[in-house]
């Protein structure tokens, strides 16, 4: 009993660590590119995470550009988010506190108000635990688990570098 005791403990203690040496390492700005495919239309998106893990905020800059058969674009949408997010046994759930949608670029006049009220929608009541499958200093995969697909992020190596040194920005880029 006391080894079943004591196994439960020092698992629950590495559950406890983990995430805390996990939010450490999520601290910072994050660049994550991701690029899908909808029928005949792909989504190249950019968008850099920076998380305040202190309070447990986040802001999310991401640009999508649609591109019909890989070759004429479609139009080009800037979202801006805001928000806080829990993180417990590897997993990170947003909740979003304000967006912000432009419409960069529309040359088919595909870009609806509903259509970006309907994205606002669903970017608003999305509530997926995603798992933190890998993460360290410089890379982080996590995996969505509705539809087990993986996005990889790098750290902002600027920004970070520049935390790091406090001022010392100039030194450390020519340095490092």
């Amino acid at each position: 009993m006391r080894i079943f005791i004591a196994t439960l403990f020092l698992f629950s203690f590495g559950v406890f660590a983990s995430d805390k040496l996990h939010l450490e390492l999520i601290n910072g700005s994050w660049n994550c590119p991701e690029t899908s495919q909808e029928e005949e239309v792909t989504i190249k998106v950019t968008t850099k995470y920076s998380y305040d893990t202190s309070n447990l905020t986040y802001t999310y800059h991401s640009k999508a550009e649609m591109l019909y058969q890989n070759k004429v674009p479609v139009g080009t949408v800037q979202v801006i988010e805001k928000g806080t997010f829990s993180y417990k046994s590897s997993k990170m759930v947003y909740e979003l506190l304000s967006i912000e949608s432009d419409v960069l670029d529309d040359p088919l006049e595909a870009m609806t108000d509903e259509l970006i009220k309907e994205m606002e929608a669903d970017l608003k009541s999305d509530k997926t635990a995603y798992q933190t499958t890998f993460i360290n200093k410089l890379e982080w995969e996590t995996l969505d688990p509705t539809d087990n697909s993986k996005t990889v992020c790098t750290r902002d190596i600027i920004k970070h570098a520049y935390a790091l040194h406090s001022g010392r920005f100039y030194r450390c880029m020519t340095d490092c």
